[in-house]
Order: C-alpha cells, then sequence, then structure tokens
C-alpha cells in the first residue's frame, strides 16, 4: 500500500463563514532573535475536508508593532461597524470573538515547505445559519498540562 504524506486538503477558494474557535498571545523571534508579541486567531471554517472535519485557518497580528496594532483596530472597526472602538488596554479578544460567526476568504501559504491556511480579512457574518465550534476542537488554554 502506497500513501502520498505531501499531499493535504484545502478549502475550496472564495468567501465562507468560519467560527472563531481560539485567541492565543504568542511570542515569535525574527531572524535577528528579536522577539515579537503576537495575537493569533485559530477559526474553523465552515468547509469540510473529506474525513468530515472542518479546516482550520489563522490571521495574527504583531501587537509590538504600529502596523500590526493599526491593522488590528482596522478589522476591529470593521467587525463592529463602527469607527469608535472600545477603550482596548481593557480589550479581551476571547470575550470579543471566540465562538462568534464571521466571513472571510481563506488562502493557502506556503512558508518554508509548510502550508497552511490563512484568513486575512474577516467581516461579521448577518446569515440564518451561524456556525459553532465543533466538539472535538481543542483551544489552547483548555488543554492539559502535559508532565
Amino acid at each position: 500500500m502506497n500513501i502520498d504524506l505531501t499531499a493535504r486538503e484545502f478549502p475550496e477558494p472564495g468567501e465562507q463563514a468560519g467560527v472563531f474557535a481560539d485567541v492565543v498571545k504568542t511570542t515569535q523571534a525574527n531572524k535577528k532573535g528579536k522577539k515579537f508579541n503576537y495575537l493569533v486567531f485559530v477559526a474553523e471554517l465552515g468547509a469540510t475536508k473529506s474525513s468530515g472535519r472542518r479546516f482550520t485557518a489563522t490571521t495574527r497580528f504583531n501587537v509590538d508593532d504600529a502596523r500590526g496594532i493599526r491593522s488590528l483596530r482596522e478589522k476591529l472597526q470593521v467587525w463592529r461597524g463602527t469607527e469608535t472602538l472600545p477603550d482596548l488596554t481593557k480589550f479581551d479578544p476571547v470575550a470579543e470573538f471566540v465562538g462568534k460567526t464571521f466571513l472571510a476568504d481563506p488562502t493557502v501559504h506556503d512558508e518554508a515547505g509548510k502550508r497552511e491556511i490563512r484568513f486575512s480579512d474577516f467581516k461579521p457574518y448577518s446569515g440564518d445559519k451561524p456556525l459553532a465550534i465543533s466538539s472535538d476542537f481543542v483551544r489552547a488554554g483548555a488543554a492539559p498540562e502535559q508532565q
């Protein structure tokens, strides 16, 4: 029996519904070793793989960089449908996004030989069938600690 381990399924292109499943704060170093804090939004898309499981996609914002913060603010304005924003020093992205359905246009990115599904723009979902987070999705903050 031969199995192609390089094959991977990807969702069809075009706008589709998704649900924010997690928001994770992480640190990543650049090539020079300087560390930056990122806010990573993890979503489950409405599209499913041949196994029946949903595709996951991410988008991230560098919160140590003015451009990353500006991008996040712009996305929040679209998300909330208003130019005014709450006090961002007390912003809770988990409460704002997790469990909420949205629309996005996911794309496939190749980075260092690794292919991942990302979405950059998202907007509120106004349909009559909102998505729920899959019962088998494990949020990063909810995972049991490894000993």
